[in-house]
């Protein structure tokens, strides 16, 4: 199978995905407005412990207050992101996924008799009933984390390049060689 055959499908494959996903632009915008609020957050939390620890050696109490206030609000405000973006995926895959199981359901009414016999009818009911659940599952797990975890590995990059290029540059070498590696 040559690579070109391969970047077609998964270009195809994108298309479908987009085309059902597209159907729910709002909440779409929320989950990833969520996803990126967790992804910042996940970011935050150690810079403002670091802020904390600073304030602690040579600052006034009100920036410590500050620094551990900010620190505990962004601790807290972790797990709340991380049930609402599992919420508002799991609500986008049912609905993406409801809507294809049903239209799944029409082309195979819309077959002829002869497809009907050769396929009992509830071997084909499950078949699409398991293929859509796989496909539900994966949108309201994977897709979130993934684009959790980019936002995460883009954000350490940012923060390793503010505080020290060589590391920044370093980490990027390494993100480089891990995707062409997995190519």
């Amino acid at each position: 199978m040559s690579s070109l055959a391969l970047v077609s499908t998964f270009r195809q494959q994108l298309a479908f995905l987009w085309e059902h996903l597209r159907t729910e632009p709002g909440a779409l915008w929320l989950l990833a407005l969520t996803v990126a609020a967790g992804a910042v957050a996940s970011l935050a939390g150690p810079l403002l412990l670091a802020r904390y620890i600073d304030s602690a050696q040579g600052g006034t109490l009100a920036q410590i207050e500050l620094a551990a206030v900010l620190y505990l609000v962004t601790a807290s405000s972790l797990p709340v992101l991380g049930v609402l973006e599992t919420w508002l995926a799991t609500i986008v895959a049912w609905r993406v996924t409801n809507r294809l199981r049903s239209r799944l359901f029409r082309h195979c009414l819309d077959q002829d008799l002869d497809m009907v016999e050769r396929h009992p009818p509830g071997a084909l009911i499950s078949r699409i009933d398991s293929d859509v659940e796989l496909l539900s599952e994966f949108l309201s797990t994977f897709l979130a984390r993934l684009g959790t975890s980019l936002l995460v590995i883009i954000g350490v990059l940012v923060v390793l390049v503010r505080i020290d290029w060589r590391l920044g540059a370093l980490l990027g070498l390494f993100l480089v060689l891990c995707a062409v590696a997995m190519n």
